[in-house]
């Protein structure tokens, strides 16, 4: 008997996926109507779940389809400075409540990294919105 492995689809191919869907569904575009004249539903439907990578000639179709550039698809989102500011900030709680515990040979390093922690923060709360 010979049967498909099924594979755990790669996370980038699956938020590739997923965003094509979140914009399809958000233009009230079905499948075949994003892959028309070229591509089934089928495969529309396959790339959505990340079950297969797009070639880059169907994701500029795909995203010509959907009105939007093809690194509007691809792009990795990053995290907002509101989440990079609350690590910081939980971080340097960390190292001064370590520092009040410290043995004198760890205290040096211990107020550097309190230091670059402090400078960070400042920093990102200045850029928060």
């Amino acid at each position: 008997m010979n049967r498909r492995r099924s594979r755990t689809p790669a996370p980038r191919v699956t938020r590739v996926g997923t965003r094509i869907r979140e914009i399809r569904e958000r233009a009230s575009f079905s499948q075949a109507q994003v892959g028309a004249p070229y591509y089934t539903r089928a495969y529309v439907s396959a790339i959505e779940l990340g079950k297969i990578q797009p070639s880059l000639k169907a994701l500029e179709h795909i995203a010509g389809r959907l009105g939007v550039s093809m690194s509007h698809l691809t792009e990795v989102e990053q995290p907002s400075l509101i989440d990079s500011f609350g690590a910081a900030s939980a971080a340097l709680e960390l190292i001064q409540s370590a520092l009040q515990q410290a043995a004198p040979a760890e205290r040096d390093a211990l107020m550097a990294a309190e230091f670059a922690l402090e400078t960070t923060t400042r920093m990102l709360a200045g850029r928060r919105t």
